[in-house]
């Protein structure tokens, strides 16, 4: 069953009336309208993704890295996610519309590692064994944003990656090379292809990597 969402419809509607339409053109099939697109982008549809996140979904996955996402966005997501097949790759899909929070707030960053510990006790009981909790310090998360991803996962402990895939490579490196480069220590450390990150360690307080925040498909 179709309901509209108002805050959702308003950017619609606003969208068509600064494209040109007239309110009172637009009203007799908004519904419609409205609906047609809401239900394109809560799935597959209305996405394509990148060449690189399977493989390095796949890859991560086989490497024991407990992967999720963490997303300011709404339930539409947890729905995409399905449908382009990457929820057998991921923990937790945690959104802002339902969580309450934003990033760059600490608390969704810290959320989520509390369901990624969640998981954790929850496969230690069904399998007996002792996969210790995870720390901030052993999370690395992977955003494009500067403000809200980056520096919102180091507010809350964590390490980051900013993931900018219109940069050329010599610009900047992953963190292993920069480091070797001198890479300055206030520019955020880059990646330009989730590929990177199959070769990224991130040496937290057991000197292992753990867990994978990632940023929307």
């Amino acid at each position: 069953m179709f309901t509209r969402n108002n805050a959702h419809a308003q950017v619609v509607k606003n969208t068509f009336i600064k494209a040109g339409a007239s309110e009172a053109d637009l009203e007799p099939h908004f519904d419609d309208i409205f609906s047609t697109l809401y239900n394109r982008f809560s799935s597959k549809e209305g996405y394509e993704l990148f060449p690189d996140v399977t493989s390095t979904l796949k890859g991560l996955s086989a490497q024991g890295v407990r992967m999720g996402i963490v997303s300011n966005t709404d339930e539409r997501l947890a729905k995409v996610i399905v449908s382009l097949e990457l929820d057998p790759y991921l923990d937790f899909v945690l959104l802002s519309a339902e969580f309450g929070e934003e990033k760059p707030s600490p608390r969704i960053f810290e959320r989520a590692i509390d369901i990624a510990n969640e998981r954790i006790v929850a496969t230690n009981k069904v399998t007996n064994a002792t996969v210790p909790l995870l720390t901030a310090a052993e999370a690395l998360h992977v955003g494009d944003d500067e403000t809200k991803d980056y520096q919102g996962a180091l507010s809350a402990g964590m390490n980051a990656v900013l993931i900018n895939r219109a940069r050329l490579s010599y610009e900047e490196s992953a963190p292993q090379f920069a480091a070797a480069r001198g890479r300055n220590p206030d520019r955020p450390v880059v990646v330009h292809s989730l590929r990177e990150l199959l070769d990224i360690n991130v040496e937290g307080g057991k000197g292992r990597r753990r867990e994978m925040i990632l940023p929307r498909a």
